[in-house]
């Protein structure tokens, strides 16, 4: 899947919007772990519930679509459902193995939010997903010598 790339202005540009869109997804994400206490009770026979995946996942994608500009709505929409199939996965598997008792609303939070950041940016580690679309201008001066 090729997707335009988002022409940044700087890196501290591109820090800034990403940061912001973390903040948003990291508060979406303690609405539905930690404040919600009705779809959190369920996640001890169900991991991630379907609203959690829904509303989480729905964050996800729109955070990440402001961020591109909607210049890469498809790209966006597979990143988040992938992101989203793998942590519901990862949880999914603490039920089987019946731990998923073992951690707190608190823990899951911190757990969901950074296997997204990770995924998409921790600055950590290379390649990230949002390597496939984020671009400075000085990339595109020496990609047309």
């Amino acid at each position: 899947m090729e997707s335009q790339k988002v022409i940044f202005k700087n890196n501290e540009d591109y820090l800034s919007r990403r940061n912001k869109i973390y903040d948003n997804i990291k508060e979406t994400i303690i609405k539905w772990i930690i404040k919600d206490k009705f779809e959190y009770k369920h996640m001890s026979y169900q991991g991630l519930t379907s609203r959690q995946q829904l509303y989480i996942g729905d964050s996800l994608r729109y955070e990440l679509k402001n961020f591109t500009e909607h210049k890469c709505d498809e790209w966006c929409d597979n990143v988040s459902f992938n992101i989203m199939l793998g942590i519901s996965g990862f949880l999914n598997s603490l039920v089987e193995i019946e731990r998923i008792t073992d951690f707190t609303a608190e823990e899951y939070t911190k757990l969901i939010y950074n296997s997204i950041i990770y995924q998409l940016d921790n600055d950590k580690h290379s390649p990230c997903l949002l390597d496939d679309i984020r671009q400075f201008p000085n990339d595109i001066s020496s990609e047309s010598e």
